[in-house]
């Protein structure tokens, strides 16, 4: 694929992960983030295995769900992602009115169900993993610790101490019960605006709730219903804990979360955000290059760079013509451009929320095949 018109532009973040540059289209003007990583064979801490996976996770998930990746390679010391440009995570909002809020957190438990109903457990959810698009609609991110609930593999501890488990601190066990304690742990930081606790290590948490007398307090929490919300998830036992669907099921009738599950947090209010500053980088143009491609095969399916995006098919399916790729997606947007003004035409987008819109369009497209 060339990419000779895709700039680095800036750098957007830089940690452990590696470093995520915002790139843009010289012809185009759109933008998108490149996430750079040390690939596995300079890495002792990364396996093929488990780079494919993240991968796996980023090509082929529903991408109302899950940041989309567009493209992924690697050459010489590093391993490439091109993904869909994100705002930030969920700690770019403030001033957010409670519906505006229920929001959020129903678009946060429903992205995690999605997940688990696809047969992963996230291992490292937290604010800075969840991330807004530019329609402020939330996506999870960041899947380098993924494991699928297939195979857990236990005796290893992963992820961020503040947002971890009881079980997974101290007896280094994984499931899908362990994400929603950290579901919660991201709801407390969401709703006050900092960390239930500030864990500096793994030990050092593990020695917390090895103490069989703690007690999670949540005084910051202004609201006794939210407070009552948050620490359904928050249960030290994983066996009595809540995920987001039981949740529902067991709150009382006059609770906030029973409302707004489907809105876009635009039609519920001015939406006030703050950005981050871009880093310094060196402009220079994306080139891709495949060291080793067959990374990249999986499920009978190639993802690497291609030079037409499906309008939201996934996943890519490789062809052996490049005129049949290029004409089959043009013939498949056309067709997709018809059904939506068909919507929009007998005004069913009146009458639909935004997520019910896009379900209808989705479900509509896949009965005609296209």
């Amino acid at each position: 694929m060339d990419l000779s018109d895709y700039f680095l532009e800036g750098l957007i973040g830089n940690g452990g992960y590696g470093q995520i540059y915002l790139v843009q289209n010289a012809r185009t003007k759109k933008r998108f983030a490149l996430k750079r990583q040390l690939s596995f064979f300079n890495n002792e801490d990364t396996c093929p295995a488990q780079l494919q996976l993240e991968m796996q996770v980023h090509t082929r998930a529903d991408p109302n769900f899950v940041v989309k990746a567009l493209a992924a390679w690697d050459h010489g010391d590093f391993c490439y992602m091109l993904l869909e440009h994100m705002l930030g995570d969920i700690t770019i909002f403030y001033r957010l009115n409670e519906p505006q809020a229920v929001s959020i957190v129903h678009q946060i438990g429903k992205a995690i169900s999605y997940l688990h109903s696809c047969g992963y457990v996230h291992r490292d959810l937290k604010p800075g993993n969840i991330l807004v698009d530019k329609a402020f609609n939330v996506k999870l991110s960041d899947f380098g610790l993924c494991t699928k609930t297939s195979h857990y593999p236990h005796g290893v501890r992963c992820g961020t101490p503040s947002y971890m488990a009881p079980e997974s601190l101290i007896y280094k066990v994984y499931s899908e019960e362990s994400d929603w304690f950290s579901f919660g742990l991201t709801i407390f930081h969401f709703i006050v605006g900092e960390k239930l606790y500030k864990f500096k290590s793994f030990d050092e948490a593990a020695r917390h709730w090895a103490d069989p007398a703690v007690v999670i307090k949540m005084d910051l929490i202004r609201f006794p219903l939210w407070q009552n919300y948050v620490g359904k998830f928050l249960v030290p036992s994983a066996d009595d804990r809540q995920t987001y669907s039981s949740s529902l099921e067991v709150i009382d009738e006059d609770h906030p979360m029973l409302s707004n599950a489907g809105s876009n947090i635009q039609s519920l209010g001015e939406v006030f955000v703050r950005f981050g500053k871009l880093g310094p980088c060196r402009r220079t143009n994306v080139v891709v290059q495949y060291d080793h491609p067959e990374l990249y095969k999986f499920d009978g399916c190639v993802h690497q760079a291609c030079s037409g995006f499906p309008f939201y098919t996934l996943p890519y399916e490789a062809t052996t013509s490049q005129e049949t790729k290029t004409g089959n997606i043009g013939l498949q947007r056309k067709l997709q451009i018809i059904v939506l003004r068909w919507i929009l035409g007998m005004n069913l987008a009146e009458n639909l929320s935004y997520m019910y819109l896009v379900l209808t369009f989705k479900y509509l497209c896949s009965t005609l095949g296209i």
